[in-house]
């Protein structure tokens, strides 16, 4: 179960750094640019390494990435 306690305050400062990428990054998810959502998810991390959905959403990106090239090849 997900505790519900407050973030500290160094998390919260990292995810206010991160929000812009992370921004970015949604938006070129939802456009279906998967590698440009895979860096602005990386450089979001890279700010924010405890960022979970971030991570998340760069596990996501890259395996629609991946999936993406296949179906181009194959």
């Amino acid at each position: 179960m997900a505790s519900l306690r407050p973030e500290a305050p160094e998390r919260r400062a990292a995810k206010r750094r991160s929000q812009e990428d992370f921004e970015a990054g949604l938006s070129r998810y939802e456009a279906l640019d998967f590698a440009a959502a895979i860096d602005c998810f990386e450089r979001t991390i890279v700010a924010a390494p405890c960022d979970s959905v971030a991570q998340l959403m760069l596990e996501r990106a890259r395996r629609f990435a991946s999936d993406s090239a296949s179906a181009a090849h194959g």
